[in-house]
């Protein structure tokens, strides 16, 4: 599949500051060495996050994929189903994904927005993946209310997060400093069995949750809409 790359300007408000304008910032000036940085200490679970979430992928589905950053899951699925919309907050992570992606595929869509934009309203998806993005989203109960409601009955969130609730490393310190400094408006130090449990009560039956990164938890969960 290959062609065109659709883009929106736009970010939408939302409800309590996943978009603000010190997250944008933060990751429009990560976006450079972004990939760099992820695929050096993320390599096998970004490899484990595309596998199994190929899994649960069908050549039918249409995608919604939030926070995509320069698309390193977008590229690892895109394959695989119809159509994947990809948006994010930051407009360097997408124009790195342009770059990356431009002319080559019919079946995306690149959006600088968030879940909340208002045309998400009348669709509907079969998958909606948020991957590496949960712990920064201090309404993460609302955005994942607002994932059910935007998918099909029975459609699948795919998810991998870092878990860093009572982790004391040299990670979950970093994470700490951010937030203390002011670069990151909010990280979640949840659990694994927290980050589930949380998943079950937006609606969703878990079929999968696993570990798949050594040090700091990086948890896949793959959940079932109600």
């Amino acid at each position: 599949m290959g062609s065109q790359v659709a883009c929106k300007h736009q970010v939408s408000k939302i409800p309590s500051g996943i978009s603000s304008m010190k997250n944008e910032e933060y990751w429009n000036k990560r976006a450079a060495s972004y990939d760099e940085h992820v695929i050096t200490e993320y390599a096998d679970a970004n490899e484990q996050t595309v596998s199994r979430s190929l899994a649960y992928l069908k050549g039918s589905d249409e995608v919604l994929e939030i926070a995509c950053g320069t698309g390193i899951m977008t590229l690892g699925i895109i394959d695989h189903v119809s159509h994947i919309t990809a948006i994010d907050i930051s407009s360097a992570m997408l124009d790195r994904l342009r770059e990356k992606t431009e002319g080559r595929y019919t079946n995306l869509s690149l959006m600088h927005t968030d879940i909340f934009d208002h045309e998400f309203d009348d669709k509907k998806f079969d998958v909606i993946a948020a991957y590496n993005v949960l712990l920064y989203m201090e309404n993460v109960s609302e955005v994942l209310r607002r994932i059910h409601s935007l998918l099909r009955p029975g459609g699948m969130f795919l998810s991998a997060s870092d878990c860093v609730g009572g982790i004391d490393n040299a990670d979950a310190a970093e994470k700490r400093r951010r937030v203390e400094k002011g670069e990151l408006s909010f990280v979640g130090f949840f659990t694994p069995d927290e980050l589930a449990k949380t998943i079950e009560k937006a609606g969703f039956t878990v079929l999968e949750s696993e570990n798949i990164h050594e040090g700091t938890p990086n948890q896949f969960i793959a959940a079932k809409r109600i």
